[in-house]
């Protein structure tokens, strides 16, 4: 699977950290390598910095991330490599290190 232009299908799956799952907003997203075929890469994440711990974390398929937030289609078909963050639901994505 490896590749920096892999589409990310709606059938595939993304991680979702503890606290997306419990209802905080998605702010902080990375795309890594896919370890299988039906992996996207996508880490949805709230931008907290306990992110380390996979405890309580989900796999949900892509589309049911983009029913959650439909921001993300902007971004999910963004290369592998992708790391991305905002301030809050509808502000722009932007690269971490952005002014």
């Amino acid at each position: 699977m490896s590749g920096s232009n892999c589409p990310a299908e709606p059938w595939m799956y993304v991680v979702v950290c503890p606290h997306v799952v419990a209802g905080a907003p998605i702010l902080y997203v990375v795309r890594d390598e896919p370890t299988d075929e039906v992996d996207s890469g996508w880490q949805l994440l709230c931008g907290t910095r306990d992110e380390d711990s996979i405890e309580g974390a989900q796999i949900w398929a892509v589309q049911d991330a983009l029913s959650k937030d439909n921001t993300l289609a902007e971004i999910i078909q963004y290369p592998i490599g992708t790391h991305l963050l905002r301030a809050a639901i509808g502000d722009e994505w932007e690269p971490p290190n952005a002014s």
